[in-house]
């Protein structure tokens, strides 16, 4: 998973509902050096700890594209 989280250049977690989303931190984790854009879900757990984070209503497609979009330029 490593080497996938280093390769990507946005992750996009959008968990309805969750606890503490071990995917988005594992993700920032393997970003330290590299240049990232994490999309998380205002639902998941992790999103108060992960401020820097581009954070979305998952069940609002408009503001997911608006962030998809931001993330990509």
């Amino acid at each position: 998973m490593v080497a996938l989280y280093r390769l990507s250049d946005i992750a996009l977690v959008t968990p309805l509902r969750d606890g503490m989303n071990l995917v988005a931190k594992e993700y920032l984790a393997t970003k330290r050096d590299e240049p990232g854009v994490l999309i998380l879900s205002e639902m998941a757990g992790a999103a108060i700890e992960l401020s820097d984070a581009l954070t979305v209503n998952p069940t609002n497609v408009q503001e997911m594209e608006e962030a998809m979009v931001y993330a990509l330029e």
